[in-house]
């Protein structure tokens, strides 16, 4: 029930973010349409000062470059899909795993305590299940974070009324797994929805 349970959680969030993200899909292609006008405004009346002549250089140097390290760009894309697929079959792997341990953890815990020496036994017995409390307060309260976390932040979307609020709570909750990373990336997607929204970058 527990494992049933979590991944029906997870598929319905992801359901959710998916369909509200298709739904808004038409307003996301303004909303990218507004946000680079934008970047090329700041960049010719912000700080910089550029000209829209050489804005357009380095637009053409970048397509150049895109195009003669087409070959490189295509080889880094094919081990970035490998790559995806080994975490896609280490992910079933470890669900399969996952249904062992939760149905016969205990007895797998003393099949591999009764492999250690006896004197040796029953500390690593006591250190073992310390370690496995500690990862489970751990994994409690990074839940709680995570939700709290996605609570605040919709809270405050939609106080401020951005759009995309169902996707980019997902996105915070899911990122609160990922240590460091996670909240990074995810606060960059908050960050700049605001301003894409407006069409304009903050000064």
């Amino acid at each position: 029930m527990v494992l049933l349970g979590a991944l029906a959680l997870l598929s319905g969030l992801l359901a959710l973010a998916v369909s509200a993200l298709l739904r808004e899909l038409p307003e996301l292609q303004g909303t990218i349409e507004n946000s680079v006008s934008g970047v090329r405004n700041w960049l010719v009346d912000g700080p910089l000062n550029l000209s829209p002549r050489q804005i357009d250089e380095g637009v053409g140097s970048l397509t150049d470059w895109l195009r003669g390290h087409a070959e490189s760009l295509a080889a880094g894309a094919g081990a970035t899909a490998s790559a995806v697929v080994r975490l896609l079959v280490g992910g079933v792997l470890a669900l399969f795993a996952l249904v062992f341990l939760l149905h016969d953890g205990a007895r797998i815990w003393r099949g591999l305590t009764r492999r250690v020496p006896r004197d040796l036994a029953g500390r690593v017995d006591e250190r073992g299940r310390r370690a496995f409390a500690q990862l489970s307060a751990y994994m409690r309260a990074t839940i709680a974070v995570a939700f709290l976390d996605a609570a605040g932040i919709s809270i405050g979307l939609l106080v401020v009324g951005v759009p995309f609020v169902l996707p980019l709570t997902a996105l915070v909750f899911l990122g609160g797994f990922v240590p460091f990373v996670g909240a990074f990336v995810s606060g960059i997607a908050r960050s700049w929805s605001p301003c894409s929204s407006t069409g304009r970058l903050p000064r």
